[in-house]
């Protein structure tokens, strides 16, 4: 009998998708930078780690020889300094005959391991030659907070990776949860050196793609319905279909079966339902009542205790982030997958009668969502699958319309009319701007047009209003970040009027030159306009 190709507590069972996203990471180790994976649990982070085993064997060029390392933190019981520097020299002494591990006598971990390296390396040097890379892929990072005294692990970290005489040959992919971000995020975070990958909900494609892992001809009558229960979370597909593959027919009433194993096989649901906080509850009621499954920001906005509104952005970031819902349109954001609606509403008490007058409609909402649906962080950030049809259509966008651009104009929503203005005299002045009121036509895929100016348009102007950073805003400012790196695309921050005379770009930004539309005796049109064309 064939074996169950679906294992949901196994990592790296059935693998499907990301791959431009793990492309991204390996070029962009290629180019000295470094990442933090994160995302919420069960969202398929180790998956993803291990995926990268293969992806950095097969990557190998005359300049760039990785060896890809996987340490589980979460499973190492010594957290102080010595086992744990040991233990990442382990990882590099592996496979060749180096000295063994020798404790410092003075306590000085960190440059005992920079020793340790630099008698290792002879032998680093004839196993890989002159150019090995050592990728450390690290699961559970955060889980050493818990057990250290103060963070000078990661900041020794940071040092190896930046500035250390062998930061060459080093390059970190962390994962990471709950506390990720204290490591990774803000100007005093010790790892904040790291670019960010954010994994959600499944694309369609490498959904499509896992279902045919074990049933090849898909799921035939109940494909629709697996989808819709699913939400197309990893975790939970691979829940369902090891269930389903045991079954005897594809059928609704087995489908439903293999829902009550997987809701009483485990308690990530609740692990899950555990995160979030009043926002987060609240948030998720309001699209739990709604006749469709979604709201508009602003519903959203009005439907929520005036208290709890200033938390909506953050609240739906958490609610995506474990893959509840799908944002994948930040203006309307949608439930992801009835299990966990079910669940939920069990769990607080909600009758499903309250919260949906017409299950079968919500369904139908959401499938109809599901044909066009791409997955919204990984697209933004140019990292998802694609069917064939839609890498057809994006060549085409692309030889017709992308290189006419000069600017892309990224900005918070609320400060609409100012940057309208903007890309009115830009216009006047011979520039062509890419502002998304202008070249988004209706029934077009927001997410496909955005992607395409990304990884293409020269310059990018990344507006900072009065009410900081939109929350999609933030997603294009670290996509255009990472193009910077990768291929050069000019960054431009530019702060307008109306902000606080102390108000700060986040480190993030500070290493490009900005233009302060407050200090309008500089001319600011003028130097927006001269750097654009630089």
């Amino acid at each position: 009998m064939t074996p169950n190709p679906y294992n949901w507590s196994e990592p790296g069972r059935a693998f499907v998708g990301h791959e431009r996203l793990r492309q991204q990471i390996v070029n962009g180790c290629q180019n000295s930078s470094s990442f933090a994976v994160v995302g919420g649990r069960r969202i398929g982070k180790t998956s993803f780690l291990l995926q990268l085993l293969t992806d950095f064997s097969k990557a190998s060029s005359p300049h760039f020889c990785p060896i890809a390392r996987y340490w589980d933190l979460y499973d190492h019981n010594q957290f102080d300094l010595d086992p744990l520097f040991r233990r990442l020299y382990e990882l590099v002494a592996q496979e060749i005959e180096a000295p063994a591990w020798t404790p410092s006598a003075s306590g000085e971990v960190y440059q005992n391991f920079l020793t340790h390296i630099d008698q290792a390396q002879p032998w680093l040097d004839q196993k890989y030659g002159p150019h090995w890379v050592f990728v450390f892929l690290v699961d559970e990072l955060d889980a050493a907070l818990s057990h250290l005294s103060d963070d000078s692990f990661f900041q020794n970290l940071r040092n190896l990776l930046m500035v250390s005489r062998h930061h060459r040959h080093f390059r970190l992919v962390a994962s990471g949860v709950g506390r990720m971000s204290e490591l990774i995020h803000s100007g005093g975070s010790p790892l904040n050196n790291l670019r960010h990958i954010q994994l959600g909900i499944l694309p369609q494609k490498a959904a499509l793609d896992l279902i045919g892992t074990g049933f090849p001809g898909g799921l035939g009558s109940i494909q629709d319905l697996f989808f819709r229960m699913s939400g197309r979370h990893p975790y939970i597909m691979q829940g369902l279909l090891e269930s389903l593959w045991n079954a005897e027919e594809l059928s609704e009433t087995e489908l439903k079966q293999a829902q009550h194993r997987f809701n009483c096989g485990q308690d990530s649901l609740t692990q899950w339902n555990n995160t979030f906080h009043d926002a987060e509850h609240a948030v998720y009621r309001c699209l739990c009542g709604s006749e469709q499954g979604h709201l508009s920001f602003d519903d959203l906005y009005e439907q929520l205790d005036p208290p709890l509104r200033p938390e909506l952005d953050t609240a739906l970031s958490i609610l995506s982030y474990h893959g509840v819902i799908d944002d994948s349109d930040p203006d309307e954001p949608q439930l992801a997958g009835t299990l966990f609606r079910d669940w939920y509403c069990r769990k607080q008490g909600i009758g499903l009668g309250e919260t949906h007058s017409n299950t079968s409609e919500t369904s139908e909402t959401s499938e109809t969502s599901e044909t066009s649906e791409t997955s919204g962080t990984s697209e933004i950030s140019g990292a998802s699958e694609t069917s064939g049809a839609s890498e057809t259509s994006e060549t085409s966008v692309v030889e017709t319309s992308v290189t006419r651009f000069d600017v892309f104009l990224c900005y918070n929503n609320v400060d609409q009319l100012n940057v309208k203005d903007i890309a009115e005299t830009l216009k006047q002045e011979g520039i062509q701007p890419w502002l998304d009121l202008w070249e988004i036509k209706a029934g077009q895929s927001w997410t496909e047009a955005l992607e395409n100016q990304i990884i293409h348009i020269p310059t990018v102007a990344i507006f900072r209003g009065p009410e900081g950073f939109g929350r999609w805003q933030n997603r294009e400012i670290w996509s255009f970040v990472n193009e910077s790196v990768e291929r050069g695309c000019k960054v431009i921050p530019v702060i307008l009027p109306g902000c606080a005379q102390e108000t700060q770009l986040p480190a993030l930004l500070k290493t490009f030159q900005h233009v302060d539309f407050r200090q309008m005796h500089t001319n600011p049109m003028q130097r927006l306009i001269e750097a654009i064309r630089s």
